[in-house]
């Protein structure tokens, strides 16, 4: 018979194991996720025309340069060249044009070698444009041009800030207060941002979520 001290003791010893057990799951699992296949999401997946997209990927080799094409089943079309950030992830935004056919399309992620590592489905469909929209003018100019944001379908009567991320933060480049209607027209410079590509993001405050994401590029100055 097993006496009761020796149950207790065999009892406390039980613990330790779990830890042990647990750190061999965990060296096993680890190499999966690792080799975890790249992936590509396309947000929303069904818009109407004048709607921005988000477009996300993971699982690349950092610093990976990928090409994105689009394909509707018949020709491919170039869309953007994109590089992985250091934990293998990879963002583009991009704005469906008033013209855009519409119709589901296929976006392929292809390596330099012309490898495809993920695609994803976009529809557009004929549905009136919803929530709101903004556009930049001109889309590139050299530093030190100042260009035009025009925006529609905003909160009426209320205070938007906008800027970009750089790599020492965000950095705002102005603020302006839509109309009645949501309207606003607004100016600012481009003499403090470096030549590169921007994503400018409009919001009611620097804490929440964009209202409108927009793309443009700023170049060296001409002389």
């Amino acid at each position: 018979m097993i006496s009761a001290a020796r149950l207790i003791q065999s009892t406390r010893r039980l613990p330790v194991i779990a830890p042990l057990i647990g750190a061999a799951m965990i060296l096993l699992v680890t190499p999966l996720l690792a080799l975890a296949a790249p992936t590509l999401v396309i947000t929303p997946s069904t818009v109407a025309r004048g709607q921005w997209v988000t477009m996300t990927g993971s699982g690349y080799e950092a610093g990976a340069v990928v090409r994105i094409v689009v394909t509707n089943g018949h020709e491919r079309r170039p869309a953007t060249t994109l590089k992985a950030n250091a934990a293998g992830r990879i963002r583009y935004v991009f704005h469906i044009g008033p013209g855009a056919d519409v119709g589901a399309d296929e976006f392929l992620v292809i390596g330099r070698d012309g490898k495809e590592f993920a695609q994803a489905r976009l529809t557009v469909t004929n549905a009136p444009p919803v929530g709101p929209q903004a556009s930049i003018s001109p889309t590139s100019a050299p530093v030190g041009t100042r260009l035009t944001l025009r925006g529609s379908r905003f909160p009426h009567g209320v205070t938007l800030l906008f800027g970009v991320k750089t790599a020492h933060g965000t950095m705002l480049l102005g603020r302006t207060v839509t109309t009645a209607r949501g309207t606003f027209t607004t100016r600012f410079g481009s003499s403090s941002l470096s030549p590169g590509k921007y994503e400018l993001g409009i919001a009611t405050s620097p804490r929440s979520e964009p209202l409108a994401l927009l793309n443009f590029t700023v170049t060296r100055a001409q002389h």
